[in-house]
């Protein structure tokens, strides 16, 4: 039965969800998502029920949340942190689209070893009536590591901070830096293994 699994892993991780750096593995919890970019390296890995098939958006057992990543280069301005001047081009994007000023909320956090921005806006209200279901808030969670922002997403129906920071928190907490890049050929091997990586 162990060969047989062995074997079930190496065809899918394989077959990948890739580019040459880039792509997924699966695991035998969910999927590790690897990024191979020297100093910047890292892993995702996604515990549960784990759909990646429209990347960068990414359900994990009942809840979708996105993950992208950006240059910290880009929001190292003279005034602000980093982090601030990352939510702050965001927040004007969300103001742009929706026509409108947005009430915001933010406080800083610890996530492991990472300084983190977690921040939200609340949505106007929607007078669709025929809308199933309406986001009240999307929340954010930002995070540098070396070289880059990392920033989780998550548009929420109830509109709960705490369940929202939880979400987050919890998949952030599977972020893994490699600072020398990641030897791919040992990273499947410890997948196998179900040793941790």
């Amino acid at each position: 039965m162990q060969k047989f699994l062995v074997l079930i892993l190496l065809i899918i991780s394989s077959q990948g969800y890739s580019q040459p750096n880039n792509g997924a593995i699966k695991t035998k919890d969910g999927f590790l998502l690897y990024f191979n970019d020297g100093q910047n390296s890292h892993t995702l890995n996604l515990i549960g029920d784990v759909d990646i098939s429209n990347f960068p958006y990414i359900r994990k057992d009942s809840e979708w949340f996105q993950f992208y990543i950006a240059n910290k280069s880009d929001f190292e301005m003279s005034s602000g942190s980093t982090l601030e001047n990352y939510m702050w081009w965001e927040l004007d994007y969300f103001e742009e689209q929706l026509g409108q000023e947005l009430q915001f909320e933010r406080k800083a956090c610890v996530i492991g070893d990472l300084s983190a921005n977690f921040w939200h806006f609340n949505h106007p209200a929607v007078s669709i009536q025929d809308m199933a279901t309406a986001v009240k808030a999307t929340y954010f969670l930002d995070a540098v590591h070396e070289g880059l922002i990392y920033r989780f997403s998550y548009a929420s129906i109830s509109g709960d901070d705490e369940q929202a920071f939880q979400v987050l928190s919890e998949i952030a907490r599977n972020l893994n830096f490699y600072e020398n890049g990641i030897d791919l050929e040992k990273l499947q091997q410890r997948v196998m293994e179900g040793k941790g990586y």
